[in-house]
């Protein structure tokens, strides 16, 4: 009986043993089975959205570095040095504005910075606005590619006579994205300019085209691009087409203002127009009455035109 209990004890250790064995020699090939499958590649980042026009010319073919210290201090003013290289600075837009180089390499601006941190300058016929600096090409041609952007939202509603640059500093230490716009008749100019003549026609033909414009870009703006605000000292005269001439920056560049667009387009039209009115007015002994009744002689179909003539009633006799 105790040959009988070695010999199954025996066969058990063994058929332990084999299947032990067995065990460990399938974990060792499902290991060599991992690790001899190739890892996925993965899968390339997607290329940067452009619908700019010109796409080469706005190609973002390296990585956007790390701001540099000087950047990532606070209270550290950096001034901006406006130089134009052919070689090296970008222009917005290509065609028109190459045509403008020579004379934007003439330019001598002295900088201002106000307490947002803006910096503006007037140099010949032009005006000048910048804001913070970028640490690489990189970085600045990103911000340039989206300032584009919110141009191209205006299209044709735009000033023609202006240009965005990316220019690199004459230290060449850092880059500056530049909205350069040349000086063009404004409509309070444009306002006055009509009352001096004393033509109530022409008066009263000013009035309501410059307020349709801005009734129509009012809620154009107060969606796209609330930042910007649309005030009538941007609003310029070319050819007789009343056209936006202010800047139009981003959000993030410390150069947007505060501008709710709370108010109805009405409202705002009315705000803007109070002041401008009563200081022309003042000045220009005018028959406001005869400006009214100009009014009904002005051909328009725009769907505000009885609220637009309200305003102006209530302007011109005060209550």
């Amino acid at each position: 009986e105790s040959e009988s209990e070695s010999e199954s004890e025996s066969e058990s250790e063994s058929e332990s043993e084999s299947e032990s064995e067995s065990e460990s020699e399938s974990e060792s090939e499902s290991e060599s089975e991992s690790e001899s499958e190739p890892e996925p590649e993965p899968e390339p980042e997607p290329e940067p959205e452009n619908d700019i026009n010109d796409n080469s010319l706005f190609a973002v073919d390296d990585e956007v570095s790390t701001p540099t210290d000087t950047q990532a201090t606070e209270n550290i003013i950096i001034t901006p040095s406006f130089s134009v290289n052919p070689l090296t600075s970008t222009i917005w837009p290509p065609v028109a504005a190459n045509n403008l180089l020579d004379e934007l390499c003439e330019l001598k601006p002295v900088m201002e910075c106000d307490e947002k941190g803006i910096w503006r300058g007037i140099s010949d016929n032009w005006q000048l606005q910048t804001g913070s600096s970028y640490g690489s090409s990189s970085e600045a041609r990103l911000s340039l590619i989206k300032t584009v952007k919110l141009h191209m939202i205006l299209g044709q509603k735009l000033s023609k006579s202006r240009c965005l640059l990316m220019s690199e500093s004459t230290d060449n230490k850092n880059w500056w994205v530049w909205n350069l716009i040349q000086k063009n008749t404004t409509i309070p100019q444009f306002i006055e300019q009509a009352i001096t003549t004393q033509n109530i026609e022409l008066i009263a033909q000013v009035f309501l085209k410059i307020s349709e414009f801005f009734m129509d870009f009012y809620p154009l703006f107060a969606k796209k691009i609330p930042h910007i605000p649309l005030l009538l000292e941007d609003i310029s005269v070319e050819d007789n087409q009343p056209l936006f001439s202010g800047f139009i920056t981003l959000p993030d560049t410390g150069l947007s203002q505060t501008f709710l667009y709370k108010d109805k387009a009405i409202v705002q039209l009315y705000k803007q127009l109070k002041p401008l009115l009563a200081r022309l007015l003042k000045t220009e002994q005018i028959d406001t009455a005869a400006i009214l009744n100009e009014f009904p002689n002005v051909p328009t179909d725009h769907p505000h035109s009885v609220e637009i003539l309200e305003i102006f009633n209530t302007l011109l006799t005060g209550h």
